[in-house]
């Protein structure tokens, strides 16, 4: 059997991200820190133990650095997350995964849409778990399964709707027990509530799809509705190597991001040009969070909705110049042209009633953005204005 393991840069809805290191055995990828997915995995059921052997497996390999640049999650000594990195952990987590490639709504995740996990993992200096298990409202006992990474316990169940989800992981409370070497038997009591965050919507896709990395950029979504006390926005941004370039909130920055926020920038130099990254949104409900009932491990309880999208970068620093590509007269009498261009760039319009001697000068009528594809849409504000009008986008 060959398994392929990955550590997370950064967890999306947890502290540590013990629950968020993917395993790939017995043809199951379990879960991958709330983003792409590796290999093949059965859309429904559950792993533990054992399990059917899984055909053209790929050999171990670890896939993931958790460093990250200096400059965009902090340095030194700073911990963006605030515990120790050989502390361990446990942790109970539902979530649901969705992939936006347009405009449109997010579409659930083609390989794991919908994950309930449940891990244990000891600090690594021990003592070592021997055995752990989740009690289910109702009364139901899940046994976690022995992994061989670092003294790992891990139950997962892979619905594929959200009715799966909510039979998988009903509200109500749950009792997440394990016995250390030496230690009485723990059993950490987690009441998980009725309800789930809604999926999170990117609103400048198109934008998103032209960055300029030598400026700012506003990464922007839906908000947050009925978010409740304690529940929180993350936002991660990873290379295609899977190393984290840009987190929010992170107090090593320092950078908030407050539950209602519905954007947030991205500082120029975060990004490299020309380079495709992958952006997370999870909206996450915390309903556990502890670091001082087991000696040395904390613990973590969320439901976490998150939605990944492709953020594309272009050479920055210079602007082309941009060409009008139709016109037309609307309802109301204001001209409207489309403009071709630089992606992400601003222009200025100007308008002149003449380009011979003895007429005004060019004068300022509005600005423009251009989307992710280099294209725009001006109107002037001017209604059934006199002709001839000449017009002009230059750079500001």
């Amino acid at each position: 059997m060959f398994m392929l393991f990955r550590s997370c840069p950064e967890p999306l809805g947890f502290r540590r991200g013990l629950a968020f290191r993917a395993i790939l055995a017995s043809g199951v990828v379990p879960f991958l820190c709330g983003t792409a997915v590796l290999g093949s995995a059965p859309m429904a059921g559950s792993t533990s133990a054992g399990g059917p052997a899984a055909t053209e497996m790929p050999p171990p390999e670890f896939l993931a650095s958790e460093t990250s640049p200096v400059g965009t999650t902090g340095t030194g000594d700073c911990d963006p997350d605030g515990v120790p990195d050989d502390w361990g952990d446990y942790s109970l987590l539902k979530q649901g995964r969705s992939v936006q490639t347009s405009v449109g709504e997010p579409e659930p995740d083609p390989d794991i849409p919908f994950v309930f996990v449940c891990s244990v993992q000891p600090a690594a200096a021990g003592p070592k778990v021997t055995q752990a298990s989740v009690t289910l409202p109702g009364g139901k006992r899940k046994t976690l399964a022995g992994l061989p990474l670092g003294n790992w316990f891990l139950h997962v169940d892979l619905p594929a709707t959200l009715e799966g989800l909510e039979a998988a992981c009903p509200p109500g409370s749950y009792t997440l027990s394990f016995t250390q070497e030496g230690e009485p038997q723990q059993n950490i009591p987690m009441t998980l509530p009725a309800g789930n965050p809604p999926m999170p919507h990117f609103t400048n896709y198109e934008e998103a799809q032209g960055v300029d990395a030598t400026r700012p950029f506003l990464l922007q979504w839906d908000p947050f509705t009925g978010a409740v006390p304690g529940d929180e926005l993350l936002v991660q941004i990873e290379d295609a190597a899977g190393d984290r370039v840009f987190l929010a909130p992170n107090p090593c920055v320092p950078r908030e991001l407050p539950v209602e926020a519905t954007s947030v920038e991205i500082p120029p130099g975060a990004l490299a040009a020309e380079q495709t990254y992958t952006v997370h949104l999870a909206f996450v409900r915390r309903f556990y969070s502890s670091t001082d009932t087991v000696p040395e491990m904390s613990g973590d309880g969320a439901i976490s909705f998150t939605t990944a999208m492709a953020l594309r970068t272009v050479t920055g620093g210079v602007v082309e110049a941009a060409q009008f590509t139709a016109y037309r007269f609307l309802q109301n009498g204001h001209p409207e042209m489309t403009l071709q261009g630089t992606p992400g760039a601003d222009y200025t319009v100007q308008r002149t009633s003449g380009l011979g001697s003895g007429v005004s000068g060019w004068a300022d009528v509005g600005a423009v953005t251009l989307d992710g594809t280099g294209v725009g849409i001006f109107e002037d504000p001017e209604s059934s204005p006199t002709l001839p009008l000449f017009y002009r986008a230059i750079v500001p």
